[in-house]
């Protein structure tokens, strides 16, 4: 290790060693997805302990605090740090609250789409054909149905209703990882481990979740990180146009549909659950970009 060089004075300086902790530290930044993995951390975090970190009740209303401003601005207080909104409620409460919503709302509209679009792909791609015909132009047909306008269809139909939304975005979230891991698929079965497994007898079913999945599985985790933030957006749109969570469902989309009227008199209500949305999907889409290069051996070997 190289030792602290000393000026001509005897006084010794650690400039190099400073230097060397930046270059360190920033080559840890382009290697490791710190920034998004902190981002995530606190979504996480804040979902988890949201009853523990939130320090008022997030559907508790108070008028006498309707839209009382930020503590930093002219007339706020400690008692809500990121003001309230149109009732009186905390907006600091509302947001923790809403990463746990949204984490929820994100994992179960995944977890759906993933049994059902990756098996789909698989059978689609594995067996060709006429069922490969078949099986991609019902994936077609999803593709091109409107999702706004069919959400606004049942919101008329069902009211709005969280476990409707939640079936609505699997619905049209499970078509694109039918044809990922359909393309994945075809490459996958003219490997010659393939050809081996089905000479020695092996069934269908055997070679599809043993010897297909494990190579696909990389793939899907890849796309169901980026799918994140499409989600979490598309939630976020559903309850601006009012065709998404229920009034009382602490939701960030919900948050800025209710503060939009408020813009120049109370922006805090829309501009935190804005910034929360932000921060969530940059996060998730770079963790996303991140094992994408992560898991490809040639950006690995450029890298």
């Amino acid at each position: 290790m190289t030792t602290p060089s000393s000026t001509s004075g005897g006084v010794v300086t650690y400039e190099f060693i400073r230097l060397g902790w930046r270059r360190r530290w920033w080559r840890t930044i382009r290697r490791y997805p710190v920034i998004p993995g902190v981002l995530l951390m606190i979504l996480v975090v804040s979902g988890i302990f949201a009853p523990l970190i939130a320090p008022h009740d997030p559907q508790k209303a108070d008028l006498r605090s309707r839209h009382a401003p930020p503590v930093w601005e002219e007339g706020g207080t400690t008692k809500h740090i990121l003001g309230a909104d149109k009732q009186g409620r905390d907006t600091l409460s509302r947001v923790i609250h809403g990463a746990r919503f949204s984490l929820v709302f994100a994992g179960i509209v995944i977890t759906i789409s993933a049994l059902f679009g990756v098996p789909y792909g698989m059978v689609s791609g594995f067996i060709g054909g006429w069922t490969d015909e078949i099986m991609m132009r019902v994936v077609d047909v999803i593709f091109a149905l409107p999702l706004i306008l069919l959400g606004l269809a049942f919101v008329v139909v069902f009211g709005q209703r969280l476990d409707i939304l939640i079936g609505l975005l699997a619905f049209f979230s499970w078509p694109g990882t039918a044809r990922q891991v359909r393309a994945e698929t075809l490459a996958l079965k003219n490997q010659d481990y393939v050809g081996f497994a089905r000479l020695s007898g092996a069934s269908t079913p055997r070679i599809l979740f043993r010897h297909i999945l494990p190579g696909v599985i990389n793939t899907v985790l890849v796309l169901k990180t980026l799918s994140v933030g499409g989600l979490i957006l598309t939630e976020a749109i559903l309850s601006f146009l009012g065709a998404g969570v229920p009034p009382s469902v602490p939701a960030w989309g919900l948050m800025v549909a209710e503060g939009r009227l408020y813009l120049t008199t109370a922006w805090w209500s829309t501009f935190f659950p804005g910034v929360a949305i932000v921060l969530t999907v940059i996060g998730f889409n770079f963790l996303g970009d991140w094992l994408r290069d992560h898991f490809d051996p040639r950006l690995r070997q450029s890298a």
